[in-house]
């Protein structure tokens, strides 16, 4: 049906230095009449020529070469070789899972219990009963130091 070289060619134009307006608008409607050649073609394929060129813009980088290997005429054949792509490298590439991270312990706040002990809404603090508290030991002062979220000395 409609060249892909044309719709490329259309697609890359750049606007030489000197020309005017005029002249740019002149020349696109040139390559549009040389590409499109509507006493060619129905509007249907006009149509479908201007999805098809959609279809393979959209396409990851890999897929649209293959597809445009296989020189499809119209749009619905363009997305039948990309599923055939996509259908051929299920199985070679198998999904990664997502990381499992490990859960953590800590307060669990449920329906019930909207507000576990030591969290209090709306400050944006959360105080640790001492009994939760760590202590740790600084090493280089040697200063013994109670911690927790939002706790201190």
């Amino acid at each position: 049906m409609l060249s892909s070289f044309r719709v490329r060619s259309t697609r890359s134009t750049t606007v030489p230095p000197g020309e005017n307006p005029a002249e740019t608008y002149h020349r696109l409607k040139g390559l549009y009449r040389r590409w499109i050649r509507p006493e060619e073609h129905t509007k249907e394929e006009i149509g479908d020529a201007i999805i098809l060129e959609q279809f393979l813009r959209v396409l990851p980088g890999d897929i649209r070469t293959w597809v445009m290997e296989h020189e499809p005429k119209e749009g619905l054949a363009a997305a039948k070789l990309t599923q055939q792509y996509i259908n051929a490298r299920k199985g070679a590439r198998q999904p990664t899972p997502p990381p499992r991270f490990p859960r953590r312990e800590g307060p669990t706040v449920t329906a019930g219990n909207p507000s576990p002990a030591g969290i209090h809404q709306g400050t944006g603090r959360c105080e640790l009963p001492k009994s939760q508290r760590v202590i740790r030991v600084q090493e280089t002062h040697g200063d013994i130091q109670q911690s927790g979220a939002g706790g201190g000395k």
